[in-house]
């Protein structure tokens, strides 16, 4: 777990990001997966462990919003 040091950039989200985010949060990783929905887990597992090194980090809010949404960032 990530001690909710990370914060957003406060980006207005579109509507396509708003489904990714959901379905990629609310689905587990699968190999049938569309490449959209990998492609956004594994950036956004990135940004997180780049975060947890860099006291202060700021995530893009598609990132944070995924994040918060599986239950990494607190």
């Amino acid at each position: 777990m990530f001690m909710g040091q990370a914060q957003s950039n406060q980006r207005p989200l579109a509507l396509e990001e708003m489904i990714l985010i959901y379905l990629t949060a609310n689905f587990p990783e699968q190999q049938i997966e569309p490449k959209e929905m990998t492609k956004f887990r594994r950036e956004a597992e990135a940004s997180l462990q780049v975060a947890s090194e860099l006291r202060g980090a700021i995530l893009d809010s598609a990132v944070y919003e995924f994040l918060r949404l599986s239950g990494k960032l607190l």
